[in-house]
């Protein structure tokens, strides 16, 4: 099999899994949930209309799907004009842009879940459990394999720069590559911190729940950085080998590994629910 044609073919499953398959998994979760437990049994899980929540799910689903014949039209159209890369353009920038463009439904789930979760809070103010009195640590959340591990993944992509800069190839930036490593850093520690010592919990969640959902953020967050990591070290060798078609592919293959990894974590299963009983 061609270059091109491997690419095209991780480009398709990019489509039909970041555009149908995933957000059809996440749309099935809330929906039974919402028929599993409705709001004539569980008054408190609901701070706005059942109505006001399938809408959303509608304007989600139809988001997915304007990005699905997107998507489409991309593949189709690069195999119709015989290009050699998508849209005859340049693959990587094509495939990135478009996954921006899939990202933005889910992204805008995440802002309406933030706020429905500040509206449950508030509905929830009343019979609030304890907070627990002990101080946190970031390895109460986190075995310190998986910091061992970051903290390798890091030396090891320094020597790689390092490395590069003596034997430099055509548009290597050089040190550069670490300032853009340290914002990422910057930002993943950011949402750690804050998840960990900030983040307001449903009141209504027992101790052990809200302890499980922070530690499974924060390994979410660091195994993000391996994948960071992982995914700038390949680049730069492939670039360095002048195998830079295989980037493409490996970027197709990253983008749909996030998204499966989210779609992994909003696991609506492990909610206690009961404690939104109608009393």
């Amino acid at each position: 099999m061609d270059t091109i044609d491997f690419l095209f073919g991780v480009f398709l499953s990019q489509i039909i899994l970041v555009s149908y398959y995933f957000p059809k998994i996440l749309v099935e979760r809330t929906e039974n949930a919402i028929e599993q437990h409705p709001p004539s049994e569980y008054a408190n899980l609901y701070p706005v209309s059942v109505e006001t929540i399938k809408k959303q799910i509608l304007k989600y689903r139809n988001a997915n799907f304007l990005m699905m014949i997107l998507g489409i039209f991309i593949f189709v159209f690069s195999i119709a004009i015989g290009a050699d890369e998508l849209l005859g353009w340049d693959s990587q920038s094509v495939s990135s842009f478009y996954f921006m463009l899939q990202m933005a439904p889910l992204i805008w789930v995440a802002i309406i879940s933030t706020n429905y979760a500040k509206l449950l809070r508030k509905l929830n103010q009343g019979p609030s459990r304890k907070a627990q009195l002990s101080p946190r640590k970031l390895t109460d959340f986190i075995g310190k394999n998986y910091l061992y591990a970051l903290a390798i993944g890091h030396i090891t992509y320094i020597v790689l720069i390092w490395y590069l800069v003596q034997h430099p190839f055509d548009g290597f930036a050089g040190y550069i590559n670490l300032l853009g490593l340290a914002i990422i850093d910057l930002i993943l520690a950011g949402g750690i911190y804050y998840y960990v010592y900030f983040q307001k919990p449903d009141p209504l969640q027992p101790e052990q729940v809200r302890i499980r959902d922070t530690r499974r953020t924060v390994y979410l967050f660091v195994l993000s950085g391996m994948a960071v990591l992982i995914k700038l070290s390949v680049d730069l060798i492939l670039s360095a080998l002048d195998m830079r078609d295989y980037q493409d592919i490996v970027s197709c293959i990253y983008f749909q590994l996030i998204v499966a990894s989210i779609v992994y974590y909003y696991r609506l299963s492990e909610i206690d629910f009961e404690v939104y009983r109608k009393g």
